[in-house]
Order: C-alpha cells, then sequence, then structure tokens
C-alpha cells in the first residue's frame, strides 16, 4: 500500500495522492504521502504544489523584493508565509477550515452531519467499528482488522473480498456485490448477465465489454468496422450475417438477395471475402481446414439446410 505502477516506467514508485489532490505534481513523491515541492514551490492549505514569489501568490500579488501582499480578506499563511488564505473573522469549528472570506466549511476527509458538525468520514465504511479519523477505523471489542484492510470483521477463513466477515464461516456483502462460493469473495453483479455473456462485470452496474464488441444501452454488441449494408447486420465480431438464415460474411457486405457481395477482387469463399493469392494459405494449414468444415456445415444450414427435415 502506498505505492502505485508507473505507467512510463513501468515500475511501482510512491503515491501521495491521499495528501496531495494532484498527486505532487509540482513537486516529488519521495515517500508514500511525503510531497516535496520543486524550488519557487509552496504546498497550499490543500496540500498541492503552488507557485510562491517572485512567480506569483496565491489570492495575492507579489513584490518586486519577492514578498507577497493579500488581496482584501485574505491574509499570509502563518507558516509558510509565501501565500494568502482567506479570513474568517470568527473562528471555525473543531475539524473545520476557512474556505471563503467568512465561510467555514468541514475539513477534507470529513463532512457536516445535522446533529454533530464535522465528522471523519472512512470508505468503505468501518463495519464493525467506528470511524475516528478520515480512512481510520477503531473497532469494537472481539473484531480485528486483516492485514492491508480498514475494515473490522470478525475474524474468519473466508477471502470475503468486497465484504466482511460477520462470522468464521459467514461473509456479508457490500451492497451491488454477491457472494461466489468458489472465490469465497463477493464479485459484483450487473443486470442482463453483462452485455449477455459478452462482457465482464468490473463493478456494481459496471459491464466492460470483451475485445471485438461495443456498448449498446445494457448489451454488448458484436462490432464490425466495415457496414453490412441494408440487408445484413452485424452477428460476431467482424462477421456480418446476411438474410434470415444469417450467412456469414467476413470483410464484404450483403446483397438484396441475402448473398454476401465481396469488393472487386475479392471472391466469397464459405464465411468470407478472399483474394484469389489467399485463397491456398487458408487452405494449407490443418486448423484452417478445420474451420472451414465448421463453416461449410453452418453455411449449409444457414442457405438451405433449414429446409430439411433429417
Amino acid at each position: 500500500m502506498g505505492y502505485r505502477r508507473d505507467p512510463y516506467a513501468h515500475e511501482c514508485v510512491p503515491d501521495c495522492s491521499a495528501s496531495s489532490p494532484d498527486n505532487c505534481r509540482n513537486g516529488f513523491c519521495r515517500s508514500p504521502g511525503i510531497c516535496e515541492c520543486f524550488a519557487e514551490f509552496v504546498r497550499n492549505e490543500h496540500g498541492a504544489c503552488i507557485h510562491t514569489c517572485p512567480i506569483a501568490c496565491q489570492h495575492g500579488r507579489c513584490y518586486l523584493n519577492g514578498t507577497c501582499a493579500c488581496h482584501q480578506d485574505f491574509v499570509l499563511d502563518q507558516e509558510s508565509r509565501q501565500f494568502c488564505r482567506p479570513k474568517c473573522s470568527q473562528a471555525c469549528g473543531t475539524h473545520e477550515e476557512c474556505v471563503a472570506p467568512g465561510q467555514c466549511d468541514c475539513s477534507p476527509g470529513y463532512r457536516r452531519t445535522p446533529d454533530m458538525g464535522c465528522q471523519p468520514v472512512c470508505a468503505p465504511d468501518c463495519g464493525f467499528g467506528k470511524c475516528v479519523a478520515p480512512n481510520q477505523c477503531e473497532c469494537f471489542a472481539g473484531f480485528i482488522k486483516r492485514p492491508n484492510r480498514n475494515v473490522c470483521e470478525a475474524e474468519c477463513y473466508l477471502n470475503c473480498e468486497n465484504g466482511l466477515c460477520e462470522s468464521r464461516y459467514k461473509c456479508h456483502c457490500r451492497e451491488g456485490y454477491r457472494y461466489d462460493v468458489n472465490t469465497t469473495s463477493c464479485l459484483p453483479e450487473c443486470s442482463d448477465n453483462c452485455g449477455q455473456g459478452n462482457g465482464m462485470c468490473i463493478a456494481p452496474g459496471v459491464c466492460r465489454c470483451f475485445l471485438g464488441y461495443e456498448v449498446h444501452g445494457a448489451d454488448c454488441r458484436p462490432k464490425c468496422e466495415r457496414s453490412c449494408g441494408k440487408y445484413g447486420r452485424c452477428v460476431a465480431p467482424e462477421i456480418c450475417g446476411c438474410g434470415e438464415g444469417q450467412q456469414h460474411c467476413r470483410n464484404g457486405s450483403c446483397d438484396d438477395v441475402e448473398h454476401c457481395s465481396c469488393p472487386p477482387g475479392e471472391t466469397h469463399f464459405i464465411d468470407r471475402c478472399l483474394k484469389a493469392d489467399r485463397l491456398s494459405q487458408h487452405l494449407n494449414t490443418s486448423e484452417k481446414r478445420k474451420h472451414f468444415n465448421r463453416q461449410l456445415a453452418y453455411e449449409f444450414n444457414a442457405l438451405i439446410g433449414r429446409l430439411f427435415s433429417f
């Protein structure tokens, strides 16, 4: 924990996103949560590295001698004295800060409640415990935190990912998840079997379509880069289906007599359009021959097989 994979360096580097809103953009993340700003930058009240004088001064302007003069209703930050913060005439409450001139609001990691003011937020919730600070849970007696988890639960022999253990053999799944007996964890649920089986449910209600398919409402439909024409439709990735029997037509389109029409210079061969010089290549391997034998049976049924009763 505390590290993230760098997509450019292809290695794990320290993560400062928890302490810096822009993940230490104008600084160097030396270790998890420790952001060191570059020269002529300073961390503001939100943890972001911002310009300071002589370049710029947050909510103020720079003098030639490098000092910062604040605008009306703003005051110099007491610690760094290199940027300006909003001024509130009255002191803000517990876990509050001055967010605009004369306006207090909850500090980051806290939210306002109707009866108890600003209270810490833990995500996910603490389970069998209470939230005592932002993302910090304190467990009730008899409950524990498992390694690398911040939720309070019973000791158990299940993985119970995306849930919490109520007892040694019982996992309670969070909303939007269902228990899977094979993995002993909670898996996300999606409506309509996640694109009719052509996708994977990666989060509650979020279905990611497989390669060659695209989202259409709640479905994952096959995608054909070439148009299948007025008389056909895309029945599989890059495969058009022509007519009532859905005769396969790869690399072509469907004509008005429900047959596969190929581009100039190509010939329809079983289920696809091919150039003459590539025809022999497709028949030279045993795997290709097996494929075409299967397709011959499909094409026979698609064209005239349905008219016979065996």
